[in-house]
């Protein structure tokens, strides 16, 4: 799933991809090469989460993580038995969620 969700990430600035073995966690940044998180006010892990919700993707937001205020990420945690073409489903989703909310949030 590392190596797929990196491609996809790639495509989309606004994302920098850490991954665990149970569950991936996605940080939102303004900024990948500075990783400058975006304003606390766009609260754009609840903009994930309701998109993705809407979409049929659960995550798990949060925010706060770079100072207490600033900093978002959202985490994926997919079950155990996937194939293949299920993980790229669940990449691909989570990168269409991402850029609706951010499209959203930056409007």
């Amino acid at each position: 799933m590392a190596a797929r969700a990196d491609k996809r990430a790639v495509e989309n600035a606004g994302v920098s991809l850490q991954f665990q073995p149970a569950a991936q966690c996605v940080e939102l940044v303004a900024d990948r090469a500075s990783k400058e998180p975006f304003d606390a006010d766009l609260k754009l892990n609840a903009r994930v989460k309701a998109e993705g919700m809407k979409r049929g993707l659960i995550c798990y937001p949060g925010g706060g993580t770079t100072d207490g205020m600033r900093g978002d990420h959202v985490m994926v945690s997919p079950p155990f038995i996937v194939t293949e073409t299920q993980v790229t489903e669940i990449v691909e989703l989570l990168g269409d969620v991402v850029d609706a909310a951010l499209a959203e949030a930056t409007r």
